[in-house]
């Protein structure tokens, strides 16, 4: 997991934690940050997501005669094909 994914993990309870104990009353700059955050926030799960696309059928591992044979793995976004 990359530090940009754990903050984003982390953002949602941050905003709720914000919104349940802060002030009763926000005012327009804070409204407008909030929304300013929650644009970037989506920007940067789209941009996460680049490249993270399933190329194929899930395969798990299997056993064969008593050993734990690992399914194939895809090659990552910036990976080659194995030849």
């Amino acid at each position: 997991m990359r530090w940009a994914e754990a903050v984003l993990l982390c953002v949602p309870a941050v905003m709720l934690a914000i919104w349940w104990f802060g002030p009763r009353h926000f005012s327009r700059r804070a409204i407008a940050a909030a929304f300013v955050a929650l644009a970037a926030y989506a920007a940067l799960l789209l941009y996460l997501a680049e490249g993270r696309a399933i190329t194929g059928a899930y395969q798990p591992a299997r056993l064969q005669n008593g050993q734990i044979i690992p399914g194939p793995q895809a090659p990552g976004p910036h990976e080659s094909p194995p030849n």
